[in-house]
Formats: C-alpha cells, sequence, structure tokens
C-alpha cells in the first residue's frame, strides 16, 4: 500500500481572476469590516491605516483589516469603472428606532419549516 498523497489544487498567489458578487454580498463584506473596526476607536482605526502605509501589519486584527479594506476598494473601483453605482437621495434611508431589536437574531422571524 502506497502513503503517496493525491496531488492538490491550489489557487497560486501570483494569480488573478475576475469573479461577479452581487451587491448584497458587498453589503455584507461592508457590514464585516465595519463590525471588525467596531472593537477600536476612530482614533486607533486612523492611526492603523497611517501605519499600514509604510509597514506591514502588525498582528491579525491589521491583516485583516487591510484584507477587508483593499477587498472593498477593488470591488467599488470595479463597480465605478463599469458604470454600476446609483445615485440615490441620502434622505430616502430610514433611521431605525433605537428600541429597534433588528440586530438581534433571536427577534427575527425564521421561515416556517417545508417538512
Amino acid at each position: 500500500m502506497s502513503d503517496k498523497l493525491p496531488p492538490l489544487e491550489i489557487f497560486p498567489v501570483e494569480e488573478i481572476v475576475s469573479i461577479k458578487i452581487s451587491g448584497g454580498f458587498y453589503v455584507r463584506l461592508s457590514q464585516l469590516l465595519s463590525d471588525h473596526i467596531s472593537t477600536r476607536s476612530h482614533a486607533e482605526i486612523a492611526q492603523i491605516f497611517a501605519d499600514i502605509a509604510t509597514r506591514e501589519p502588525k498582528d491579525s486584527f491589521e491583516y485583516h483589516l487591510l484584507t477587508l479594506t483593499v477587498l472593498i476598494k477593488e470591488i467599488e473601483s470595479v463597480v465605478r469603472a463599469e458604470n454600476k453605482f446609483e445615485i440615490v437621495d441620502p434622505a430616502t434611508f430610514q433611521t431605525p428606532d433605537v428600541d429597534s431589536d433588528l440586530d438581534n437574531p433571536q427577534s427575527q422571524q425564521q421561515p416556517e419549516s417545508q417538512d
């Protein structure tokens, strides 16, 4: 019996591919970035961005911050190049009530089972 492992498929780090994503997925990435930075103050985040402009990230927080930021910036540049941004009046957005429970997953109604 041979202990030889089967060949693996890898994505070489120097390769670049194009992917299609929806605006909804972009929103999810933006929310992920927002959640990631919510543990730090605005001043700390600004300082981290200033620092990583001239050095490599020093920890996983900075590394993930840079990863998400670059990904979102790249998505926005493609959306802009393809003229897919939509201009909207900010007054059309509603501010959630202070008492709103929308961020609490337990408060959201679950779909009925199809069983």
